[in-house]
């Protein structure tokens, strides 16, 4: 009988702490400008720009919207293979913050960079199957080979210039929320 009793009491404390964990993330962002207000749930896309960011690190990130905890807004960031990574930024970092169908530019650069690799692979087949083809090379080599090739030709040029095309168009259709003194100032729920 004790056995069964401190089960379930195990299962309720596990229960309840787990609730509790996870009631720390599932808070929204409040943003308040005078007397607008402006709320920002979880799971909603989000790209903030970063105060004096210099190259190698990125100037925006972004992803979708987590929560909030000691002082950091944490966002979760997907991979094209799907895989998942918990990021944060300071509130003292951002100087704004995006609210819409937002990515950042190195997702869209993968993005656009699978696609251009789907697209090359009839034109691959083709040239491997052409009668230039040098010799011992024909066939299957020689379309992975030219598919290779025009695949980091495509990421190299034509990506970054569809993604930067791209990432502009996303950012200037999202909701902007320019973060500072007289401008918008961010509340943790």
């Amino acid at each position: 009988m004790i056995n069964i009793n401190s089960k379930i009491l195990f299962l309720i404390i596990l229960a309840v702490s787990l609730t509790m964990l996870n009631a720390n993330y599932n808070q929204s962002l409040i943003l308040k400008k005078g007397s607008s207000e402006e709320i920002i749930n979880p799971d909603d896309l989000i790209l903030i720009k970063c105060k004096n960011k210099r190259y190698p690190d990125p100037k925006y990130l972004g992803g979708q919207f987590i929560g909030s905890e000691n002082n950091f807004i944490l966002f979760e960031t997907k991979t094209l293979l799907g895989k998942k990574s918990l990021e944060s930024v300071h509130l003292n970092d951002i100087e704004a913050l995006y609210l819409g169908n937002v990515r950042t530019w190195s997702d869209l650069r993968q993005k656009w960079t699978l696609y251009l690799s789907l697209l090359i692979i009839p034109g691959s087949i083709q040239m491997g199957n052409s009668s230039n083809v040098t010799q011992g090379f024909e066939g299957l080599p020689a379309s992975i080979i030219s598919w290779s090739f025009f695949s980091m030709v495509s990421h190299i040029t034509y990506a970054p210039i569809f993604a930067s095309i791209d990432f502009n168009k996303r950012r200037k259709n999202a909701t902007e929320f320019i973060i500072g003194k007289n401008e918008w100032t961010i509340n943790l729920n």
